[in-house]
């Protein structure tokens, strides 16, 4: 498990990358854009950290299974505010890279799994959470 540097995963992208959030629907574009969203999202955090379990590459391209973990502290649009719930989020990405920088990411994550973990809405019947 790492701790987890908005500015440091920033830096990894082109300034005119862009970021794909296909679990809510938007687009980032360039890296200021990605390091603003980033600050936000992590900063909701405490303790924030990720894993990456499983990683293909070839040539320009990778897809990788990560693990996010955190207390929810702060609040993310949209959301409630956090009261500090342990909340594990399991996505994948697919990358697009150059030699030296990221220019496309699409992720894909469970939103539905969030809100439940939150609180905000019930498991489904008979479910029991991952993590």
């Amino acid at each position: 498990r790492e701790a987890l540097d908005p500015d440091q995963i920033a830096d990894l992208y082109a300034e005119d990358a862009v970021a794909v959030d296909v679990a809510v629907g938007t687009e980032l574009q360039g890296r200021e854009a990605i390091r603003a969203y980033l600050v936000e999202f992590i900063g909701a955090f405490s303790d924030a950290s990720a894993e990456v379990p499983t990683v293909f590459a070839a040539e320009t391209q990778a897809a990788m299974e990560w693990i996010f973990q955190g207390r929810y502290t702060g609040a993310l649009p949209g959301f409630p505010p956090g009261e500090g719930q342990p909340v594990t989020l399991h996505g994948f990405s697919l990358v697009e890279f150059s030699e030296d920088a990221i220019q496309r990411t699409v992720d894909f994550y469970d939103v539905y799994g969030i809100l439940v973990q939150l609180g905000v809405v019930p498991p489904p019947a008979g479910a029991t959470p991952a993590g």
